[in-house]
């Protein structure tokens, strides 16, 4: 499948709408919703998976909604890059590219799901979900997820996701396919 877009070096691809959406190979399929935050909250530490305080906090806010019931969901992992931007682009820019060739926002829930089955996450990797920003009043910072393996082993971070906050080509996103795509 071909998607031809126009690049520019300072944004990367221009606003045109790609011919045909690009065909996403699936990542991870995993089982979300269906359990409040608390009940993930439990298992996470029933895990012994390291967690930020502020990833708790975001667990705890009130934009942190789970659905009431479970739904097997299909998640993508693409670089900055793969969605087209050379150089560096905002955390907007980004999940509107996504959304407009075809991708949806996870929903938050969707990070402690992943960070239940994701055991064999390579060392020194990081994730970020992309999904609509929390920002808990305690900090003031719209912030979105993060799935990492550092020394001290697995953990589910918090990172700033201000609208026009910088990521790096090399960043990888999660994003889910809408119900609709097949699964490859």
């Amino acid at each position: 499948m071909i998607i031809f877009l126009a690049m520019t070096p300072e944004r990367g691809p221009d606003q045109t709408s790609p011919e045909t959406k690009p065909d996403w190979k699936t990542w991870k399929t995993v089982v979300v919703g269906g359990k409040s935050s608390q009940v993930l909250e439990r298992e996470i530490k029933r895990k012994s998976v390291n967690v930020s305080e502020y990833a708790l906090e975001m667990m705890k806010d009130e934009g942190f909604v789970t659905l009431k019931h479970p739904e097997q969901i299909n998640f993508v992992l693409l670089k900055v890059e793969d969605l087209g931007f050379a150089n560096l682009a905002g955390t907007d820019q980004i999940f509107k590219r996504a959304q407009k060739l075809g991708l949806d926002l996870c929903p938050p829930e969707a990070a402690a799901a992943l960070r239940l089955e994701y055991d064999d996450q390579p060392w020194g990797e990081r994730l970020y979900v992309g999904m609509k920003q929390i920002t808990v009043d305690k900090y003031s910072h719209p912030c979105i997820f993060e799935l990492a393996r550092i020394k001290e082993g697995l953990w589910l971070y918090d990172d700033w996701a201000m609208p026009d906050a910088p990521w790096g080509p090399k960043k990888s996103f999660i994003f889910r396919l809408p119900e609709n795509s097949p699964q490859r």
